[in-house]
């Protein structure tokens, strides 16, 4: 099981890193959600920073995001756009909801059992 720090720690080190909606695997016999996370393409123009979805040639993976307990997943894309930056995750308690956000107009929302949340590095 996973408590609220390690969700946090978990959010923090995937902020800013990029998924392709179109490799999410939710294996629904398993219970399971899966997400690769990869390294955005970082770049510091003057005092700016900018990161960008990666290009092909993939880069290796950060990890992969993997939720268990699965019960329903709901996604919305509103952007269509295919790569997205991970803005954050959060928990709500009462609902039993995961949510996982971008910066762009989507979002995954994760009904689960119970929270059970990992990201395994590459």
């Amino acid at each position: 099981m996973t408590d609220v720090a390690e969700l946090a720690s978990i959010s923090a080190a995937i902020h800013d890193e990029y998924f392709d909606l179109d490799r999410l695997v939710h294996d629904a016999d398993r219970s399971e959600l899966r997400l690769t996370i990869y390294p955005g393409r970082y770049r510091r123009v003057w005092l700016v920073e900018t990161y960008r979805p990666p290009v092909d040639p993939l880069p290796t993976p950060l990890g992969e995001l993997v939720v268990r307990n699965v019960v329903a997943v709901t996604i919305n894309d509103d952007a269509g756009i295919g790569w997205f930056d991970v803005g954050g995750l959060a928990f709500a308690p009462n609902t039993s909801e995961l949510r996982l956000w971008s910066s762009v107009p989507l979002e995954i929302r994760v009904h689960v059992q119970a929270l059970d949340v990992e990201l395994v590095r590459s």
